[in-house]
């Protein structure tokens, strides 16, 4: 009985261990950004939840966020947060509309996601699906942080 008890806990332990790993090395690019424009908890402002967010380097390395990602219109400028127990890993992060560009495009097979340019990550581009995409893109279209590619 108590044999059965520690395999199990080892069990529980190195899956969640190795999920934490997987989790950790996955949101690395979130953590830069985070950082570097780190946000508060919370935010006023229209918001979708569970969008899916992408971030690549060119055309070689992405890494996508499918479903977890609560995106919030604010007044200054996109908020981007995830539930727990993700949001251990992936701080929120506040974009403010002076340092990004967005503008409509395609991403790989997906058409029609709202793309963004960080400033100071140069290289670094970002595809929000809809539904937070579309809205993004709706509240901005006359605003002069729309660009076109």
């Amino acid at each position: 009985m108590i044999s059965h008890f520690f395999g199990m806990l080892f069990g529980v332990c190195f899956a969640g261990g190795l999920l934490a790993l997987i989790y950790s090395r996955h949101s690395e690019m979130w953590r830069e950004i985070a950082y570097a424009y780190p946000g508060p908890l919370r935010i006023s402002g229209p918001r979708t939840h569970l969008d899916s967010v992408y971030f690549y380097l060119g055309n070689a390395r992405y890494f996508s966020h499918k479903a977890f990602i609560t995106v919030t219109r604010g007044e200054d400028g996109v908020h981007l947060s995830t539930f727990w127990p993700a949001s251990l890993l992936h701080p929120p992060i506040f974009l403010p509309h002076d340092r990004i560009r967005m503008y409509r495009g395609e991403w790989g097979l997906m058409r029609n996601v709202c793309r963004l340019e960080i400033e100071s990550f140069e290289g670094v581009r970002m595809a929000i699906t809809s539904p937070g995409g579309d809205k993004l893109l709706e509240e901005a279209e006359s605003a002069v942080i729309l660009g076109r590619a």
